[in-house]
């Protein structure tokens, strides 16, 4: 397997337009792809600077036209998790026709999407990489064959999994913090303050 690791700044996606405008974070661990309706089921955990950059930010990707459902599971504070259905990029698209395949989590910063993707063969990989070349804006940041036994060990893609292991852990931080501040309100109201 071909394996790249791509920075992105698609324009027609709804993640890259919130972030490009707002402070926040959104890394997708899991999705699925829909070939029929040519659309993206996905599963976001979004982490922002302060809670209106999230809320703004989360109205923003709501409202384009993109984004077909979403759903917020959870929001404390300046975390959220989603769950959402957008249409199928042209980036993404191209990915596909040169017989690509996702290999980690989106994540999305800045306006840019870290992308980690598959190809079986390099002349898949050099194809969508001249095609993107035309139509997109793109910077390869790891490139590298891996043989079959490395395709299938997870600790092989470290920097997939540190992202990953950072998303967890901000969550679990999130977590900490609310239940932290729950029980200073029930002690609160327990004591009558």
């Amino acid at each position: 397997m071909y394996y790249l690791s791509l920075n992105v700044c698609q324009e027609d996606c709804p993640l890259t337009q919130a972030t490009r405008e707002h402070d926040v974070w959104f890394i997708t661990p899991h999705w699925r792809f829909e070939k029929e309706s040519s659309r993206w089921k996905l599963r976001i955990h979004a982490e922002a600077s302060e809670r209106q950059e999230l809320e703004d930010a989360l109205r923003r990707f709501q409202n384009v036209k993109a984004v077909h459902q979403f759903h917020l599971q959870k929001k404390r504070g300046t975390t959220a998790f989603l769950r959402t259905v957008v249409a199928e990029t042209d980036t993404i698209d191209t990915v596909e026709r040169h017989g690509g395949y996702v290999v980690g989590p989106f994540q999305n910063a800045g306006g840019r999407e870290r992308w980690h993707l598959g190809f079986d063969t390099q002349t898949d990989a050099d194809d969508a990489l001249a095609e993107l070349d035309r139509n997109e804006e793109f910077r390869v940041r790891n490139r590298r064959r891996i043989t079959d036994p490395e395709a299938f060990d997870p600790l092989h893609y470290h920097e997939t999994a540190q992202t990953l292991l950072r998303g967890v852990v901000m969550s679990l931080n999130a977590n900490k913090r609310y239940w932290k501040q729950q029980s200073r309100t029930i002690t609160m109201k327990y004591h009558g303050k």
